[in-house]
């Protein structure tokens, strides 16, 4: 079989080669990468611009006049369209262009959950300012967000007419930006996520974890903290139904690795965030290998072979959590020596003694831990954060 992958991680970490046996050959199209790498595939491109580079779709086009072209994997968030538009284009098996879109653009994708009768909250697509003011008259406490980027990037929280007034007045919005961004009522409550595997009409794995802090407030330059959940914790159960129920509305039925986030309203209520048809981000994926010991990307890539995936269950496999701070301005004038705790299964502090640090140049720190309880967890992440604040210092 000739499976084509796009690739934007580091090939140190994720070692695609190690998955597929002899008989497949693995044509590889990514970001730049130490050279050495390319010796693992059957092919490799590497592009300085891969991001933006129309130059991928083509090679991979010619490509397919040489070879029939049986897969195409894509991992990133960024890559989701443009494998589903060469899915399409090349008649290769998997999320075409249509449910491609679906999981990159909210607004397309709540429209298909809410005439599917799974419960999101409201939301409108921003044409022009007159959405925004209009919308926030009627509902109060709003969320300003763009229609295709990941996490919490360009998100804005509206709360009062001054908050509205700041974000008219601060350019952030052109006539030229019209179906960019969109707007949703505020959502009181806890948001948690769920990554996992999905295929074959049903989620096939899963982990569902609690954001005890939100990626917005890592944007803002403060810590993210999550902790995954057990099967007898709250809402466990209604969490991962609400988000099967979505990913058989979107899919197409082929395989995909999936991150959704989840509200439970005050009420007690399951509302859909978004679904990304990916990984999670940060800390997620190395936090389930490290303590469970198993590998969503691994699994996702074996599904997608004809494998059938590993059953897996959390029960009484203890608690993983997971932080991360990125430091964006700053000179490092002191580090300490990491301590040594039984519970810490990694900590990584991505910046050196005397690095200057400034908004192209942010690092972070992150550590993933072990615990009994949500409670431990908690505990625990909140005394790595104490050790780095005291023994971290960025002047």
């Amino acid at each position: 079989m000739n499976v084509v992958i796009l690739n934007r991680f580091p090939l140190d970490k994720i070692k695609y080669h190690e998955w597929f046996d002899s008989s497949h050959k693995i044509f590889l199209f990514s970001k730049v990468q130490d050279e050495v790498h390319k010796s693992d595939y059957h092919y490799a491109k590497f592009y300085e611009d891969y991001d933006s580079s129309n130059l991928v779709t083509q090679d991979i086009i010619n490509l397919n006049k040489s070879i029939k072209i049986d897969k195409i994997i894509a991992l990133s968030e960024k890559d989701i369209l443009r494998a589903g538009n060469l899915r399409t284009f090349l008649h290769v098996p998997g999320m075409n262009k249509k449910t491609s879109w679906l999981f990159r653009d909210k607004v397309a994708m709540k429209n298909i959950l809410f005439e599917s009768n799974i419960p999101v909250t409201n939301f409108k697509e921003i044409d022009d300012i007159t959405d925004i003011i209009t919308f926030f008259d009627k509902y109060g406490k709003s969320v300003v967000k763009p229609r295709r980027e990941a996490g919490s990037r360009g998100v804005t929280i509206i709360k009062s007419q001054e908050d509205l007034q700041a974000l008219l007045n601060s350019n952030y919005f052109s006539p030229d930006d019209n179906n960019k961004w969109m707007i949703e009522k505020f959502v009181d409550g806890t948001l948690f996520h769920v990554d996992g595997l999905f295929g074959s009409g049903k989620v096939q794995n899963f982990f569902i974890s609690e954001y005890l802090t939100s990626c917005l407030d890592l944007i803002n330059g403060k810590p993210l903290l999550t902790t995954t959940l057990q099967e007898n914790d709250n809402n466990y159960w209604d969490i991962f139904s609400i988000t099967e129920r979505a990913l058989r509305a979107l899919s197409n039925g082929f395989p995909c690795l999936f991150h959704a986030e989840v509200f439970i309203s005050n009420q007690g209520k399951p509302f859909i965030n978004e679904i990304a048809c990916r990984i999670g981000g940060g800390k997620i994926y190395p936090a389930i290998k490290r303590k469970f010991g198993f590998d969503l990307m691994k699994q996702y890539i074996e599904f997608e072979m004809g494998k059938e995936p590993l059953k897996f269950s959390i029960k009484a496999k203890g608690y993983a959590g997971h932080a991360q701070l990125f430091i964006e301005k700053g000179i490092v004038s002191y580090v300490d020596q990491i301590p040594n705790k039984n519970w810490m299964l990694d900590c990584e502090i991505n910046f050196k003694l005397g690095e200057t640090l400034h908004a192209k140049n942010k690092k972070d720190f992150s550590i993933i831990i072990e615990g009994d309880s949500k409670e431990q967890i908690d505990i625990r992440l909140n005394e790595a954060l104490k050790w780095f604040y005291e023994s971290i210092e960025i002047k």
